[in-house]
């Protein structure tokens, strides 16, 4: 069960946008800041301050083929869909959660990070 998420303040006075989601579904993490219209040169994605991916639009980029607009595939359930910048995950994964950090065009601090929660339950019988 997905949770909406919210916005919540961290120690660094960061805007954060908790998403608490269950393990197994697909999530998409949309780039704060950016939109379809938006003019992205680099982008960078991190995940609790290490870099995840970096996409550059000089041809210096991670190809996965066969996958439409995505062009970054890890593990073969988390990639990057160049429509957006979004950062996708088919599915989530309890390991999954982290601080999520999108870096745009060389910007030193994003306009926003997403806290991902990954809930796994488990049935009980």
């Amino acid at each position: 069960m997905e949770r909406p998420s919210r916005l919540v303040s961290d120690d660094t006075n960061s805007l954060v946008e908790e998403l608490v989601v269950e393990a197994g579904k697909n999530v998409t993490l949309n780039c704060p800041g950016v939109t379809e219209d938006s003019l992205v040169y680099m982008l960078e994605w991190r995940a609790n301050g290490m870099q995840l991916l970096e996409w550059q639009a000089n041809g210096m980029q991670h190809e996965h083929a066969n996958r439409g607009t995505d062009v970054w595939t890890h593990q073969n359930r988390v990639s990057l869909s160049l429509k957006n910048y979004a950062l996708q995950f088919h599915p989530v994964t309890a390991p999954d959660s982290a601080k999520y950090e999108c870096l745009i065009n060389n910007r030193s601090t994003p306009d926003a990070v997403i806290k991902l929660i990954v809930q796994d339950f488990q049935t009980r019988e």
